[in-house]
């Protein structure tokens, strides 16, 4: 194993100990997931970072880690965020951390082994610039097509609403895995 494929697995068996809040005496689904980032970027290499563009021809570009459970509806994610001008210009950078899971919808799991789930998650997020400032408070979607997704989700993408600002939500590249580790606790 490489280093940083072992580095990776590292992160991920973290994610799972340290983040995963489940929900005592009911079935919780903990869903691990990343956003062009880690291995899938190792195999597509040309989806990452996720990128989408707003009306004006602005650019974000997202990548990151995280899991959420659901019935319970917890999350713990983070990842890197830029925003570039229509001619490419860096507006700003820095990181991002989901505040709450607000939706999640199944579209099934794949064969694959591990099994990797379709779905759409709704997250509120905050964006901690790089140049300071005050926290901004924005909504990601994530979308992994991997399941039975239905027309119009039959591709990897996100989306990014700025509370109060631009909207990013024309499609330019994505990959996305969502892995489902069911489990009970008494």
């Amino acid at each position: 194993m490489t280093t940083l494929a072992y580095r990776k697995s590292v992160l991920a068996g973290l994610l799972v100990a340290c983040f995963a809040p489940f929900g005592w005496g009911q079935t919780t689904t903990v869903r691990n997931f990343l956003v062009a980032s880690g291995y899938i970027c190792d195999l597509v290499a040309n989806e990452c970072p996720a990128t989408e563009k707003a009306a004006d021809g602005g650019t974000v570009e997202i990548n990151g880690v995280g899991n959420f459970t659901t019935p319970a509806n917890t999350i713990a994610a983070t990842g890197a965020y830029t925003t570039r001008d229509s001619s490419g210009v860096k507006l700003d950078d820095g990181l991002w951390t989901a505040t709450s899971l607000v939706s999640y919808k199944s579209y099934g799991v794949d064969q694959n082994t591990p099994p990797r789930e379709g779905g759409l998650a709704q997250m509120n997020i905050q964006l901690f610039s790089d140049f300071g400032g005050a926290p901004i408070n924005a909504v990601l979607y994530v979308n992994c097509s991997d399941g039975n997704p239905p027309k119009g989700f039959t591709k990897d993408f996100i989306k990014l609403n700025i509370t109060g600002g631009e909207s990013y939500s024309t499609y330019v590249r994505a990959v996305t895995v969502y892995t489902p580790l069911p489990a009970t606790i008494p």
